[in-house]
């Protein structure tokens, strides 16, 4: 993705006059993380903020954290204002709040780390506050960072004194969570969803307890007082126990418009996927294949909804396999060091040209999904010739995915087998 760095600059000198900041004139633009953006260069024109986000992505240091492709990054700048008007999810927010991959679901953390159904969400993650006002203070600070604009500040900090839950995921991902937070500096600790009232500081179970007791003792001068005091201390635990019970982070709710069957191999897909490009790549067609599926309607809704869900399931496999060849060529480059054997240089190259066809065929479907969407956003409707368009698609991207496989069967054999290759 050199070239969408190169296009990323390019827009940057045409916003400011100016490439980014480097030591000197005769030596490359440096690396940054988070991508250059033109709003961060002094005397630089006011600029909308989805401009300045759209470079920022172009230009980001990591290839897997750019535009996947040229056409994407066309229809980021078609979409302008109005994409994010229509909620079209920021770079960071499009992120996973704790590993910063891909969250193609909007749910601020993604399916490996958690990000789920509500009744897979059984755990909630509570902030262990520190004794010391710095440490406090410094644990408020971390998870305000890791929140971002997700939640307002007053929810960042509930969930930083410990007073709100943090976020709630599966029990099998709670080792996960609690890592990363660990890593971010966010002491943490896991309890069962439905027992979050027992992470109440028990000073102030004795407070309400105390309140009402002194009630009723009080109740026998004036007895308005003796049946409002329990009243008044049972609403305050009842708010006590609801406030801790919601998180801060809403990582739940998983509810897309894809078949039950394509939604699934698309979370396990993403879920088992490591961060590269297969992920990154797969986590934008998801996220555009929602969008088609949520925009199509009319009589053809139930059908074209279903073949966005087999492109997708079919992208999944697709992804998956890009990282099976990857991990295998990544195999024979070690067993090649010292050791040129042709048929395994042979092996290597059948490889290499399965997994860049795959990756041309995600990079195709990305594309035909994009534009099917612009279509859908501009008309009411779409031609029957874009339904035939995703069936071809399909037929295309199952294709390739029988002869890769037959490809990497046959490569793994000659593992196996060497001298009978």
């Amino acid at each position: 993705r050199a070239d969408l760095y190169a296009l990323g600059l390019t827009l940057h000198f045409a916003l400011t006059g100016r490439l980014p900041e480097r030591p000197n004139m005769h030596v490359p633009v440096p690396a940054s993380a988070e991508g250059h953006r033109p709003s961060l260069v002094p005397g630089a024109p006011r600029l909308p903020a989805w401009l300045d986000e759209v470079v920022a992505r172009a230009t980001a240091a990591a290839p897997e954290r750019r535009y996947p492709s040229a056409p994407a990054l066309e229809e980021a700048l078609a979409a302008g204002a109005d994409g994010a008007r229509k909620g079209v999810p920021s770079e960071r927010t499009a992120r996973c709040a704790l590993c910063a991959e891909a969250d193609p679901f909007g749910l601020g953390v993604c399916v490996r780390c958690g990000g789920t159904s509500p009744h897979a969400a059984d755990r909630a993650i509570l902030v262990r506050p520190p004794a010391s006002r710095a440490d406090r203070e410094g644990v408020r600070m971390a998870v305000r960072e890791l929140l971002g604009d997700r939640v307002d500040g007053s929810a960042a900090d509930a969930a930083a004194a410990g007073e709100r839950a943090l976020l709630r995921v599966p029990a099998v991902s709670t080792g996960t969570v609690l890592e990363h937070l660990a890593g971010r500096g966010v002491p943490a600790r896991a309890v069962l969803a439905n027992r979050t009232w027992t992470a109440i500081p028990m000073q102030f179970h004795a407070m309400v307890m105390g309140m009402a007791v002194v009630g009723v003792a009080a109740g026998v001068v004036v007895p308005l007082i003796g049946w409002a005091s329990p009243a008044v201390a049972g609403l305050w635990w009842y708010l006590a126990v609801r406030e801790i019970r919601r998180p801060a982070l809403a990582s739940v709710g998983l509810a897309t418009p894809l078949p039950p069957e394509s939604e699934r191999e698309v979370v396990e897909a993403l879920a088992e996927l490591p961060g590269g490009t297969a992920r990154e790549l797969l986590a934008d067609i998801v996220r555009v294949g929602q969008r088609v599926a949520s925009a199509a309607s009319g009589a053809d809704q139930a059908e074209r909804v279903e073949e966005v869900g087999r492109i997708l399931a079919g992208a999944s496999r697709a992804a998956r396999q890009v990282e099976a060849l990857e991990e295998t060529l990544k195999h024979l480059d070690h067993r090649a060091d010292g050791n040129p054997d042709p048929g395994m240089v042979s092996a290597q190259d059948a490889l290499e040209r399965g997994r860049d066809r795959l990756v041309q065929e995600l990079l195709q479907v990305l594309t035909s999904l994009g534009r099917l969407q612009g279509r859908l956003a501009s008309t009411a409707g779409v031609s029957a010739s874009s339904g035939e368009g995703l069936s071809a698609l399909i037929g295309e991207l199952e294709e390739s995915l029988l002869t890769q496989a037959q490809a990497l069967r046959e490569v793994e054999e000659f593992l196996t087998h060497p001298s009978g290759a």
